[in-house]
Order: C-alpha cells, then sequence, then structure tokens
C-alpha cells in the first residue's frame, strides 16, 4: 500500500477507506504525501495522519 500512495500526486483528491474507527473513511480529502509508513491528508484545514497500515483501499476520480 506504501508503494501505491508514493505514485498518488499531491493535491489530488481521493477517498481512503481505513479500518480506523475514529476516522473511517475519509472522503473528498486532499492527499498531500506519504512516509515512514504514514499517509497525510488535509480535509479542510485539518491535516490528519493515517497509518498505512489501516488502509484498506484508495479511490479517485484521477486514479
Amino acid at each position: 500500500m506504501q508503494n501505491i500512495l508514493e505514485q498518488i500526486p499531491a493535491g489530488t483528491r481521493i477517498t481512503l477507506g481505513t479500518v480506523d474507527n475514529t476516522s473511517g473513511n475519509l472522503q473528498n480529502v486532499d492527499f498531500e504525501s506519504v512516509s515512514d509508513y504514514i499517509a497525510i491528508v488535509l480535509e479542510g484545514a485539518n491535516r490528519i495522519a493515517v497509518p498505512v497500515c489501516k488502509v484498506t483501499g484508495i479511490s479517485g476520480e484521477r486514479l
């Protein structure tokens, strides 16, 4: 999953599916980066860090 996330350009609008009960599915967030198995997305003005091991799927118009 880290490999796949590394191929997404910064600023791409995505939906990130997770198994995390706190964040659940993050819909229409802007992908920022991924490093050290942590994906960073922006939801409005909020920056959210999601462990890659909790990501179950990624979808988006440009993917």
